[in-house]
């Protein structure tokens, strides 16, 4: 067999197999998010926004960091997520968010 068959085939058994799963657990996840699901929401955005608004706010006030380089440090330091620096960067006309993501981001992975 080609392949090329062989990958499409497998493909195809693939999406046939995520496509039955979907369509068996699909009343149970919707009646789970429909019972539960305000109260994942809110507490997945507790666990966000509490360790960023501490570090903002420990930065700010205890460390007296600039504001460029307490974004950077923020980004770096809770998320490690690329796209909150390059948020944190349309913010400040220097790169020292950047430096600061830098310097701060290797800490929280290791």
């Amino acid at each position: 067999m080609p392949v090329s068959a062989n990958l499409t085939l497998r493909n195809f058994g693939l999406t046939l197999f995520l496509a039955q799963v979907g369509m068996t657990s699909g009343p149970k996840f919707l009646a789970t998010v429909q019972e539960f699901g305000a109260l994942f929401l809110a507490v997945g955005a507790v666990l966000v926004l509490v360790p960023a608004a501490v570090s903002l706010l420990v930065g700010h006030f205890a460390l007296r960091l600039r504001f460029d380089d307490l974004l950077g440090a923020t980004a770096g330091g809770v998320s490690g997520n690329p796209s909150v620096l390059a948020f944190a960067s349309t913010l400040v006309t220097t790169d020292r968010a950047d430096l600061a993501y830098a310097t701060t981001y290797p800490g929280p992975s290791s």
